[in-house]
């Protein structure tokens, strides 16, 4: 809108119009935590503007008029207190016919803060875990290092520390070792960016290295626990070994006690067949044949199983001698359908007892007791017996084997 005043022979020409053209040395500034920053714009503006910030700042804005009077100067301040306090701010400029905002950036352009909290966590007489919480990295990627010596150094040693990019308020953990026993040390922890560094320092001390047993005596006292341990071992196997030898010994002296007890039976059947014919001479002293054989039966006189052998010396007042008289010992099988073919003589069961005759008895003159045995014919009216063909047989007699003749002479 353009208004023209005419007075006498002078003309005034007033342009108005919205603020426009705001210019600044910069739209981005750098700034640091702690630091106040000074925002300076030029404006155009007819009429005056007026400027309010977006964001809250604690600065009002203060407007100047330049050389014109559509050219105005204008500036204000920003407080940086934290992190929280960089980013982009909107600026209002307005006046009676119209608005416009422009923004002004402030980064980050700083050292990183110093590392907080710094604290000990545990120690040992050779190590210490260190924590502390990264503070702000000014705008830059921060690393850590951790500078140590013992009180009494002068030489500081150095550790880097490794990580990845950190963020602004995480804890980081950090172990010192390879330390001095009982030893007071000075710590600083630094944190750097490109613009530079800050640190934290303390001090903290070691523990007292605990005493160990000498290792002298641990060692010599290891060949006796080695010489006590050999020994026990050496008895055990000596003690299984006599068990082990007791148990063979006591089943050894079972089954040669069982073997001991056979009784050999024999017959002599020529001096069978003399006593059947003249018995008159039973009583008449006479020598036992050669090839007499006789059933030998051991009465042991304890109540121990005391085994005696053929070779040992037998007790001759508690021998007794049998003399069997085999001489009707055939015995004649009656034909029964009920018996199979297939069986033989040896295996085929007598249907029904023997009826045997009784026999006397005589003793000859060494006072031994004869028995004189004869068989009977078997009757032939022989009864089946059920269940033959299934039968158990519990003894066999072998008739083959001989006895050793008895001595001579009762000296022998």
């Amino acid at each position: 809108m353009n208004r023209f005043i005419m007075l006498s022979n002078c003309v005034y020409i007033c342009v108005s119009g919205k603020p426009r053209n705001v210019s600044s040395e910069s739209r981005t500034l750098g700034a640091k935590i702690g630091s106040v920053e000074n925002i300076v714009l030029h404006v155009i503006s007819f009429p005056a503007p007026n400027v309010k910030w977006k964001r809250v700042t604690g600065f009002p804005w203060k407007i100047e008029k330049d050389r014109y009077d559509y050219r105005h100067k204008i500036h204000s301040k920003i407080r940086i207190r934290s992190e929280v306090d960089f980013g982009v701010y909107g600026i209002n400029v307005c006046n009676r016919l119209g608005c416009i905002v422009e923004n002004i950036t402030l980064k980050p352009q700083d050292k990183p803060e110093a590392p907080q909290n710094v604290s000990v966590e545990t120690t040992t007489f050779r190590s210490v875990n260190l924590s502390w919480i990264a503070g702000f990295n000014g705008g830059h990627k921060q690393t850590f290092s951790v500078q140590f010596k013992a009180t009494d150094d002068v030489t500081w040693n150095t550790k880097n520390v490794e990580n990845i990019y950190i963020k602004t308020g995480s804890t980081v953990y950090y172990t010192l070792d390879q330390l001095k026993p009982d030893t007071s040390y000075q710590v600083v922890v630094v944190s750097t960016n490109l613009q530079g560094q800050r640190n934290t320092s303390f001090e903290f001390k070691t523990e007292v290295e605990p005493t160990v047993k000498s290792p002298l005596k641990s060692a010599s006292m290891t060949p006796i626990f080695i010489g006590i341990g050999c020994g026990i071992a050496l008895i055990l196997i000596v003690v299984t070994s006599l068990y082990v030898f007791c148990i063979r010994r006591n089943r050894g002296s079972t089954s040669e006690s069982t073997e001991s007890n056979v009784l050999y039976a024999a017959v002599d059947k020529i001096q069978q067949k003399i006593k059947r014919r003249n018995p008159e001479n039973e009583n008449e002293d006479s020598n036992a044949p050669a090839n007499a054989e006789y059933a030998s039966v051991v009465k042991p006189k304890s109540k121990s199983k005391k085994v005696h052998y053929k070779e040992d010396e037998i007790e001759k007042e508690n021998d007794e001698y049998a003399v069997v008289d085999k001489s009707n010992k055939k015995i004649h099988y009656t034909e029964n359908a009920n018996v199979h073919s297939n069986q033989g003589n040896a295996d085929l069961m007598i249907h029904q007892p023997l009826k045997t005759k009784p026999s006397g008895r005589s003793k000859n003159q060494d006072g031994l007791t004869y028995i004189e045995v004869s068989f009977t014919r078997k009757p032939k009216d022989r009864r089946r017996i059920i269940g033959a063909e299934n039968r158990t047989n519990y003894v066999d007699i072998d008739f083959t084997k001989k006895a050793d003749p008895l001595p001579e002479s009762s000296d022998e």
